[in-house]
């Protein structure tokens, strides 16, 4: 999976223990000028000069080469899990371990491409991406063809999970062009179908996800192929189709449970289920659903910010003000500077009998802030709010504005 780069190893672990190029070559007795060139690439010294390298690396140099082939096994094995999904506690074992021996061994890009992969594919929240996208930065024109299309796929998959996503598409057609495989091939158009359904356009989303899931399907990776069925569902959803959606989701819940799958993955679905009520305004449905999952899933999602999120507007819209409170106390106590944050101070201004005028304000920063994002999904439920507001003001040019930019988004 990935070639034996010597100079990659010693360029980041220099990097990591904060050395600089010069004090390195300083302690090894060398040029400035002929470090650079073996951190590059570019010059093979002979074995005496690299030992020299290594050991003002405190990194032992024989143990280091044995390890590599080892080590390019283990992260393609764990890699190739990470695809399949398989059970994630196997995932965790095997990132421990190769973490653990990295201590010992050194770093080397494999090991910091893997750790940026599983924390882009787990959605690690407080995983240091832009350190570790700068430290690979800096040892890209070391990379081979694959390394290379492993950094931009998923660095524009980390910047569509911050929601830059011009960048994240950016950083995706720059992997296209990077082609090594089907596999990779079909992992790029799942995030691209992805980001183009929570950009709300749903034509590109529907492409993108079906070619994804052929592709997996002609490999025989079935469980990603339910993941782009779980995608293309939640499209129905984009153009209010809940009842096909619906549909789906309910004949993936019983795939899974033949599955066996973990409960991240059942999680998602029902979550997805419950997005599907909310977006086609059928809120006495979101709790008609919710009744129907396991205790397991509901203790699962009720850690996951989401859900929390999309229990609040149900729970507002049918009134039920107390227990909607409760939840948005757990939501704030997430303490995230989310664009949804406006929209959680709307219910609760609402319930308090707040002033029109504070309404008012207080959902056009949630508008602003997720059209900045390209929030589709929320967009819609933010406008039709908005109009429902001044339905009552009988302003009527302002409410011909908001329905005009309602009727205008992409379909």
């Amino acid at each position: 999976m990935f070639e034996n780069q010597i100079g990659a190893i010693i360029r980041l672990n220099r990097i990591q223990q904060n050395m600089s190029i010069r004090a390195l070559a300083e302690a090894v007795g060398i040029e400035y000028s002929q470090l650079s060139k073996i951190e590059r690439g570019l010059e093979f010294s002979n074995k005496l000069t690299i030992e020299s390298i290594f050991d003002a690396l405190d990194i032992d140099y024989q143990v280091t080469i044995d390890y590599i082939p080892i080590c390019a096994h283990k992260v393609e094995r764990l890699y190739h899990d990470m695809l399949y999904r398989k059970q994630k506690k196997t995932i965790t074992d095997q990132l421990d371990e190769i973490n653990f021996e990295a201590r010992t061994i050194g770093i080397s890009t494999p090991i910091l491409m893997i750790n940026l992969i599983h924390a882009v594919l787990y959605t690690e929240t407080d995983f240091p991406y832009e350190n570790l996208l700068s430290i690979l930065k800096k040892v890209e024109d070391s990379m081979t063809s694959f390394q290379k299309q492993l950094f931009y796929q998923y660095s524009g998959f980390y910047h569509y999970l911050k929601r830059d996503i011009e960048q994240a598409l950016n950083y995706l057609e720059i992997a296209e062009t990077l082609y090594t495989n089907d596999s990779s091939s079909a992992m790029i158009a799942y995030q691209k179908g992805i980001i183009y359904s929570y950009r709300g356009e749903t034509f590109e989303a529907y492409e993108h996800l079906n070619k994804a899931k052929y592709i997996f399907e002609q490999h025989h990776n079935y469980i990603r192929s339910i993941i782009c069925s779980v995608s293309l569902a939640n499209v129905f959803l984009l153009v209010e189709r809940f009842d096909k959606a619906s549909q789906m989701y309910q004949e993936l819940l019983n795939i899974y449970d033949g599955l066996l799958m973990d409960i991240e993955d059942v999680s998602m679905i029902c979550s997805s289920m419950l997005l599907g009520a909310l977006m086609v305004n059928d809120f006495n449905q979101f709790f008609k659903v919710e009744k129907k999952f396991d205790k397991e899933v509901i203790d699962y999602l009720n850690h996951n910010i989401n859900y929390i999120f999309y229990r609040i507007i149900a729970l507002y819209q049918t009134k039920q003000y107390k227990e909607c409170l409760l939840y948005i106390e757990r939501f704030e106590s997430f303490n995230l500077n989310l664009p949804r944050n406006h929209l959680i101070e709307y219910y609760k201004l609402k319930i308090n009998a707040a002033s029109q005028k504070r309404l008012y304000g207080t959902l056009k920063l949630n508008l602003k802030s997720l059209d900045k994002r390209n929030d589709y999904n929320f967009v819609k439920l933010v406008l039709k709010l908005i109009i429902k507001e001044y339905e009552a003001s009988k302003d009527y040019e302002t409410l011909y504005q908001y329905a005009m930019k309602l009727s205008q988004l992409k379909w």
